[in-house]
């Protein structure tokens, strides 16, 4: 039997973007940096803010005008894991050692520098790169062509990243100066807001498909993640198409919440980092 569509589906898809007034200043600020040339920029926020989301929007919208690679959150424990990656994405011929693999790459964005190719790595989930794979990546930050930098790299992560990066500064004794945007979590309303953009998006009138109380126990239940919003809507709508509902309810988004609670316990508990107040738009070490 063919699977019917998933209504709900992954918060990364590009179309569900909601153009929240924060996301919408980082979104404009890393696309100037680009413009500029900017060698490095770090996008930081809390998980489930909706930094993969902005990222999935720079590849569908100005992609095509860089030589891209994007490299999804993964846990890079030895760089040439990420090297070994990188090189894969740029067919370079494959290689075990980490020397011949960094020059390879050299070569490949100096060559294609000198026909005028702008190279870009979006690199998601950077809190989860070792630091040898983290110094190797920088390194690439800093190559310079005959008309300037080589290569634009734009990391995403936690605020864990912020200590990774200002401790590779202390590591090899030398000065980071990088732009640094802060994604801020989505206000109450504009979580309601963007729960009711999803439901249209599936074709679906929300005054229909859930009452405004219910819509707020959505929105308390998600803790100002992006990604669990949808889930909890996803399941949701599951569970009121099993009972032939026509509409969501309160228990069912109690139920909802339910399944997901028991998997992602851990999570849920310890899912509030460290806050950091930027005073800047870039720092140095």
């Amino acid at each position: 039997m063919k699977p019917q569509r998933l209504f709900f589906g992954a918060a990364t898809d590009p179309s569900k973007y909601y153009p929240a007034i924060g996301h919408e200043d980082v979104y404009c600020k890393i696309l100037a940096g680009l413009r500029d040339g900017e060698p490095l920029q770090v996008v930081v926020g809390k998980r489930g803010s909706g930094k993969t989301t902005l990222a999935m929007r720079w590849l569908s919208e100005i992609g095509n005008q860089f030589d891209t690679i994007f490299l999804p959150a993964r846990v890079y424990g030895e760089s040439i894991l990420l090297l070994r990656d990188i090189n894969n994405e740029l067919c370079l011929p494959a290689s075990s050692n980490r020397w011949t693999l960094k020059e390879q790459i050299k070569e490949k964005l100096l060559a294609g520098y000198e026909k005028n190719i702008n190279s870009l790595f979006i690199v998601d989930g950077g809190h989860q790169i070792s630091d040898e794979s983290l110094q190797d990546l920088l390194e690439y930050s800093n190559l310079i062509g005959s008309k300037g930098n080589v290569l634009s790299i734009v990391i995403l992560g936690d605020f864990n990243l912020l200590d990774k990066l200002t401790g590779q500064s202390r590591i090899n004794n030398t000065k980071i100066a990088f732009p640094i945007h802060l994604i801020p979590q989505l206000e109450d309303n504009e979580l309601a807001d963007f729960a009711r953009q999803q439901i249209r998006l599936e074709g679906l009138d929300p005054d229909q498909i859930i009452d405004h109380e219910t819509l707020n126990s959505v929105v308390s239940l998600a803790k100002g993640n992006i990604a669990r919003i949808i889930t909890l809507l996803r399941l949701s709508w599951r569970f009121a198409k099993i009972h032939e509902m026509k509409c969501i309810d309160m228990e069912l988004v109690e139920s909802a919440h339910n399944s997901i609670t028991c998997l992602h316990n851990d999570y849920i508990e310890g899912m509030e980092p460290q806050e950091f107040v930027i005073q800047t738009q870039g720092i140095s070490a």
